[in-house]
């Protein structure tokens, strides 16, 4: 004899389940539904109105069309979905599956999270290679942006100098877009000048909120975006220990600002991170080889120069230089 879920289960308290177990709020999904929420449907939208927001925050299933298994939500629950679209259209009128999730945080139910994760790689797979054109940001989405709680510091970027963010799996987009200004929010959010560091999705990033990041941007313009630590590299020889060749500033640069964006991770950790930067627009590791200290290196190109560089060497530097001007997390 076989039994439906509904019949072992009524509608629990909101507040008694689990948002981060992805079977419990599936289960529940079903329960208030009739079946599971369709999260690709919302991974496509680019507006959705701060009602069907709240719905889906709260498993809901908000498409116009729906199965024939839905069923009516408790009048209980309806009036929590009441009271946080309020709370969303104070911040926002229309949004994305993406935006919304940066907004909840940790309070956006893993399911929710699980499909922007998604539709994250997706989009990347198509648009790793291709550096997207800037949008200017128009004065209603612009007003959005500004009523929300928190930017990530690559979205006050882009907003900061008037353009609408793009999206990107890592920071491809902005480094190709605004160089200058990643190594300086970079090197400031290090030091403690700048954003609150946060797990978000699963990746390490920092946010503040939108009047910080323009007081921030402010005094920047006014300092005329000098570094906020020495010019890297300033007390040891650039070369190639193996070699003894003359080490061109651009590339300590780039593995300093690369360095830094990761965490300030230890040599053989960021070793293996430049391997996976092969291929990638505006990467100049274009070889890589060995694992270790004795046999491992890689071959780097900027311009008409190009170079062999040690794990050694590498670990000296980082050691020597990179350490001395940050202290890493």
């Amino acid at each position: 004899m076989t039994h439906s879920i509904e019949s072992h289960w009524t509608e629990p308290k909101t507040e008694n389940i689990d948002i981060n177990d992805e079977f419990e709020t599936w289960v529940y999904e079903i329960l208030i539904n009739g079946d599971a929420i369709d999260w690709a449907y919302w991974s496509d939208r680019t507006s959705i109105t701060s009602e069907e927001a709240a719905k889906i925050t709260y498993f809901i299933e908000a498409k116009a069309e729906g199965s024939r298994n839905r069923k009516t939500p408790s009048e209980e629950l309806l009036l929590k979905v009441k009271d946080k679209a309020a709370w969303l259209d104070d911040r926002c009128k229309q949004w994305s599956l993406k935006s919304l999730v940066e907004e909840l945080g940790n309070d956006a139910p893993v399911r929710m999270r699980e499909a922007v994760t998604k539709q994250r790689i997706d989009e990347a797979s198509k648009h790793c290679f291709d550096i997207q054109p800037l949008e200017p940001l128009t004065n209603e989405v612009k007003q959005d942006y500004h009523r929300r709680a928190a930017w990530s510091w690559v979205d006050a970027i882009y907003i900061l100098q008037g353009y609408k963010p793009v999206f990107q799996l890592s920071t491809e987009q902005v480094r190709s877009h605004f160089p200058n200004e990643v190594n300086y929010f970079t090197q400031s959010m290090q030091l403690g000048h700048i954003g609150k560091e946060i797990n978000q999705a699963g990746e390490r990033t920092f946010i503040d909120s939108p009047a910080n990041w323009q007081a921030f941007w402010q005094k920047a313009k006014h300092d005329n975006l000098q570094a906020p630590v020495e010019t890297l590299g300033s007390d040891i020889k650039k070369h190639d220990i193996s070699e003894n060749k003359e080490f061109p500033r651009v590339i300590v640069q780039w593995l300093y600002d690369l360095w830094i964006e990761k965490g300030a991770p230890e040599t053989r950790v960021f070793f293996r991170i430049l391997k996976k930067t092969i291929g990638i627009k505006g990467s100049p590791i274009i070889e890589h080889w060995g694992a270790g200290s004795r046999d491992g290196g890689f071959h780097w190109k900027t311009g008409n120069i190009e170079d062999d560089m040690s794990y050694k060497r590498l670990g000296n530097i980082i050691s020597e230089d990179f350490k001395k001007r940050v202290k890493p997390l």
